[in-house]
């Protein structure tokens, strides 16, 4: 039987198609070519019936599995990698995937609890039966990774492929996953979540990451800097013309007033770089809880709803950053239960991602056994070194190796130089 096309893929390659046709208009012969390419695919997608798909529900169904099969296999094609590796990658994949909806379900369940006193005994019993289906779920799965390690590193590897490519980009490496277990925990209580480290661990993204992870909004962002003001904050007043030619004043919500009015997160970028008295002037918001009324200059009241959220990341005030701010004692008093450092990716997770970057579709990798056992290693340990060096001082036997231990046994460290993942 002649398998039938992506339909999803399809439409795909016809908007693309038409789009090139109406952006060209030089070329005869490239129109020609495209034209031509056009008609095959409208040829392929004339075999789309819904007749014999049994009705619109299920030409509908059969669309959306469409989607989903285009939008998984877009950067890596996991049939091909199935046959190459065995069947029971579906099963292990399928297994990990379930494990990791229930964990998201579950905390999404926590954070109701907490903002919402009647929901708690409604999830009671829910989350029961959720601990007790994910233990036996991490029974089944333990059970195939031992009788099958080759295909638990490839599902590993096809994991890391599509997290790099899915939105947030970020591989869910197992200190990815620990961090943002962590962070997850800390967004129960509802208070500020407070990420700090050395430049370039990926605070940011693993910040905004969990927030769409466990609330299914992207996070309202607050780039900060030392020109950054209330009004870029909390919003302002402004006027518009109305339809008649009159002038009407409106609110204009920034996003701290926007994340509370709607049940969002917020996350302040770079927090440390704000101006002491603007860190301040925020503190207020710290303990509001959901249902609470807030006062907004130039908004007026604001109720928050639940599902508020609030999320920091900093480089903290150092050597290596000097022109950072010192967090006020008020400050750093509300993040003292919930603050988590977030450090440079270790080696053998960098050599994973390495080998998820340079991954065909197909999941084979174009690399000599050299490269691959010896080159990327070397880099990865060179990589670690250099980060080591950046955030303290350089190894002892480093230091001796490059001639920067001096008599006495003084070692040197990087003021401004370092490698990351986003380096490579």
């Amino acid at each position: 039987m002649e398998k039938q096309p992506n339909f999803h893929d399809l439409a795909e390659e016809r908007l693309s198609l038409k789009k090139t046709l109406s952006n060209e208009t030089e070329s005869e012969i490239a129109k020609k070519m495209a034209e031509k390419t056009l008609e095959a695919v409208n040829e392929d997608a004339k075999s789309f019936s819904i007749k014999e798909l049994g009705g619109p529900r299920q030409a509908i169904e059969r669309l959306k599995a469409d989607k989903t099969r285009s939008i998984k296999s877009a950067w890596l094609d996991e049939e091909a990698v199935e046959k190459e590796v065995g069947p029971v990658f579906e099963e292990i994949s399928g297994l990990k995937e379930k494990l990791a909806d229930l964990g998201d379900f579950e905390m999404r369940r926590l954070r109701e609890m907490q903002s919402d006193p009647h929901a708690q005994k409604a999830h009671e019993r829910l989350l029961t039966t959720i601990q007790a289906e994910k233990r036996n779920l991490k029974e089944s799965l333990g059970t195939l990774e031992e009788k099958n390690p080759r295909v638990a590193r490839a599902v590993e590897l096809v994991s890391y492929r599509q997290g790099l490519h899915a939105e947030g980009h970020i591989a869910p490496t197992p200190s990815v996953r620990d961090n943002l277990q962590k962070i997850g925990d800390r967004m129960i209580t509802g208070k500020p979540v407070f990420l700090h480290g050395p430049t370039g661990t990926g605070k940011t993204s693993l910040g905004r990451f969990a927030a769409r992870h466990f609330t299914g909004q992207d996070a309202e962002m607050v780039y900060c800097n030392p020109q950054t003001r209330e009004t870029n904050i909390w919003g302002k007043t402004g006027i518009r013309p109305t339809e008649s030619g009159g002038i009407q004043t409106v609110e204009i919500f920034g996003p701290l007033a926007k994340a509370m009015r709607e049940g969002k997160a917020v996350f302040f970028d770079e927090f440390t770089a704000l101006p002491k008295e603007q860190m301040v002037f925020i503190k207020g918001i710290f303990n509001a809880k959901p249902g609470d009324t807030v006062n907004i200059v130039g908004n007026g009241r604001v109720k928050i709803t639940p599902g508020f959220q609030m999320g920091f990341s900093a480089n903290l005030k150092s050597e290596k950053n000097p022109e950072r701010q010192e967090l006020p004692p008020e400050i750093a008093r509300e993040f003292e239960q919930n603050n988590l450092e977030i450090g440079y990716t270790p080696k053998a997770e960098a050599y994973d991602i390495m080998l998820a970057r340079l991954m065909n579709s197909d999941g084979s990798l174009d690399m000599s056994w050299h490269d691959l056992n010896v080159t990327l290693p070397k880099l990865c340990e060179a990589l670690e070194e250099i980060q080591i060096a950046y955030t303290d001082k350089e190894r002892e036997d480093t230091a001796r190796m490059t001639g920067t231990l001096d008599a006495s046994g003084k070692r040197q460290g990087l003021k401004k130089f370092v490698m990351t993942q986003g380096t490579i």
